[in-house]
């Protein structure tokens, strides 16, 4: 079964969670508070709401046994389409071959960060023929090893002691971002911030020319950003 349930407060989803934990040990329960905003890597914090809500977008996705627990402050906010999420995930399987290069392509892609070792949720590590990943949703980092381009072993592993844990025939591995940094994403949203800051100088320009202009330097600068960090 899954449920999503809206509540007044953080402090309210909290205690409602504690209450269905001891009613129901063997359903999961994910709290996703209200006050980080989950669009941002820059704090710990903030990442670990993100993976919150990352690892319940999968379960509810999946079709898991989930209890979803959120203020209204959170349910109201957007999120990115399903179809992206569906769109963007990875499947490994025990035997099958897959081009290196292009899983760590796709990986890079779907939000992980590259890190020599990997000790957090929304990583991964390479070393030789070995791909350490730590997906939001698992308790434990999966470790994929290749012979040439085929799938030698799938396992999970303790990130601490490195010991192996279960072995594994396949994984699917999920994005680590909410919204996938698709070439065509960010080229509709250059040419929705050309039309859209356009459109509104041009209706200053005769009675607010000096607003005019800011509104002009303020779009171009808004689409190099974008273009920055998309390498459009």
């Amino acid at each position: 079964d899954q449920n999503i349930i809206i509540v007044a407060s953080d402090q309210r989803a909290t205690r409602l969670a504690s209450d269905l934990s001891f009613f129901d040990p063997d359903t999961e329960i994910i709290v996703l508070n209200s006050q980080d905003n989950f669009f941002t890597k820059y704090e710990a914090r903030s990442n670990d709401q993100m993976m919150k809500r990352l690892k319940a977008l999968k379960a509810l996705r999946t079709h898991e046994k989930v209890t979803v627990i959120l203020p209204v402050t959170t349910a109201i906010k957007k999120i990115a389409p399903r179809r992206y999420f569906d769109n963007d995930s990875l499947r490994l399987e025990f035997g099958q071959e897959y081009e290196f290069e292009k899983v760590k392509e796709v990986l890079t892609k779907m939000g992980y960060e590259r890190m020599d070792m990997v000790d957090g949720r929304g990583q991964f590590s390479i070393r030789g023929g070995i791909i350490d990943c730590f997906t939001p949703d698992s308790d434990h980092p999966y470790r994929i090893e290749l012979f040439g381009d085929e799938v030698d072993s799938i396992r999970t592993f303790d990130e601490e002691s490195q010991r192996s844990i279960e072995n594994l025939r396949k994984i699917e591995i999920y994005p680590a971002e909410q919204i996938i940094a698709s070439d065509s994403i960010f080229e509709n949203a250059v040419k929705n911030i050309e039309k859209e800051y356009t459109a509104y100088a041009k209706k200053l320009e005769k009675k607010l020319p000096e607003h005019s202009e800011k509104v002009l330097k303020t779009r171009d600068e808004l689409v190099e950003y974008v273009k920055q960090v998309s390498n459009l």
